[in-house]
């Protein structure tokens, strides 16, 4: 009877274990996914300058230089 109980503590340990590695390894995967498009879709700058030939814009919005990256803003 003891060695049906540990077996099943065992199961359960096993598959808590197995639930939580994946739920960490989908957040994981989510925040990396998250990083990798905010910097595809973001030029980095220093300047405004620097925006107005890596980040062209449709008028009448204009490239400027925020927190390092460059956007479209309105004027």
């Amino acid at each position: 009877m003891q060695r049906k109980k540990d077996m099943a503590q065992i199961q359960k340990f096993t598959y808590a274990l197995i639930i939580f590695l994946s739920m960490f390894l989908l957040v994981t995967y989510i925040s990396c996914q998250i990083r990798v498009a905010i910097i595809i879709h973001k030029a980095p700058c220093h300047r405004d300058e620097d925006c107005d030939v890596q980040w062209p814009c449709e008028l009448p919005n204009v490239s400027k230089c925020i927190d390092d990256f460059c956007d479209c803003v309105l004027p």
